[in-house]
């Protein structure tokens, strides 16, 4: 268990980063896609991809729709 942590906290996070983007742009290539629609719950993880995407691809090619957890009244938001 030490050693995993210690493992995760050397990690060469940029090279993830990069990795992560390629396996993105490769996706779209592979499906024939010009971007990519995110759910945007307001939550690190759609916050995260999101990022990634963008990083990926440019901020023409990702469109981001915010989609509240719970049902709002359509006044309100």
């Amino acid at each position: 268990m030490t050693i995993d942590i210690v493992r995760a906290l050397t990690l060469d996070y940029e090279k993830v980063c990069d990795r992560l983007c390629d396996f993105i742009k490769n996706s779209l290539n592979l499906f024939e896609k010009d971007g990519v629609v995110i759910g945007l719950s307001g939550g690190i993880d759609s916050a995260v991809t999101a990022s990634l995407c963008v990083r990926a691809l440019g901020p023409d090619r990702v469109l981001g729709l915010i989609l509240p957890e719970r049902v709002y009244n359509s006044r309100k938001i």
